[in-house]
């Protein structure tokens, strides 16, 4: 009879945990419950979250400005869960260069961390990310384990409103995660092009332009991202084939200003 209740009891256990989704679960465990890991930003300067709620600056990187925050100085404190990926708290704006104010006057924001990248949003409507270099979360000593998180492309890409603008680049074999995502580091960025990512071959892309508002829009392309306004665009694509790829940005009616990143994850 134990023997008949153990099976029941496992056979049950197998049902529910296919039910909740067992690989996302572990993504989760891995990079999500706990407010966790060391990133870096463009500038070098690295930053590390204490696994609670608050997060200092860890390695200078190149001068910025006026920028005077040194080793374990606040990049971010008294951040609250929202969700599975996001916080909410106060956090440094200025691409994470601005002077922090204190804990009652100093901007809020919120901080999402999704595939190896950490993206800070401020309440004034900036955006910025950094690139998880460390996963402290490692379950033993040391400093913890090396994610492998590669920058591809970190640039700027300027167009045309009804234009098409392209950035080609290589992706290697191996690679597991790759992330291509336009932002608005600053104010002075309008992200308002749609993306489109393709490979082997240039995305290709035919909108309405007035007077008549003609032809219809059109894309032939292996992955867009539309959002409303000024949002972020990402396209998340897995396991990659080796090659070159194309990101597009098409203004479909404004120029823009965008910063496009590329990722990859192996």
């Amino acid at each position: 009879m134990k023997i008949l209740k153990s099976i029941l009891f496992a056979v049950t256990m197998s049902i529910f945990i296919t039910i909740l989704g067992c690989t996302k679960v572990d993504e989760a465990l891995d990079y999500a419950l706990d407010f966790d890991g060391v990133f870096k930003n463009n500038q070098g300067w690295e930053i590390t979250l204490d696994g609670t709620n608050s997060g200092v600056y860890t390695k200078a990187g190149t001068p910025m400005g006026n920028f005077t925050a040194g080793l374990g100085d606040q990049f971010c404190a008294d951040m609250v869960r929202e969700s599975e990926t996001t916080w909410r708290g106060k956090v440094r704006a200025n691409n994470g260069f601005s002077i922090w104010l204190g804990l009652d006057a100093t901007g809020y924001g919120t901080i999402t961390i999704k595939d190896n990248l950490l993206t800070v949003n401020t309440n004034a409507g900036e955006n910025y990310s950094l690139i998880r270099v460390v996963d402290t979360n490692s379950g033993g000593g040391g400093s913890g384990t090396t994610i492998g998180a590669t920058i591809v492309i970190d640039r700027d890409v300027t167009g045309d409103i009804y234009k098409l603008k392209v950035e080609s680049f290589e992706v290697p074999s191996g690679v597991k995660t790759m992330v291509v995502k336009t932002t608005e580091p600053t104010a002075g960025y309008k992200n308002l092009a749609d993306l489109f990512v393709r490979k082997g071959s240039a995305p290709i892309v035919a909108g309405p332009t007035p007077p008549t508002n003609l032809p219809k829009y059109t894309w032939t392309t292996d992955y867009l991202s539309q959002t409303p306004n000024r949002g972020d665009k990402i396209c998340t694509i897995t396991n990659p084939s080796s090659g070159t790829w194309y990101a597009g940005l098409y203004g479909y009616n404004s120029n823009f200003q965008s910063r496009l990143t590329v990722t990859i994850t192996k």
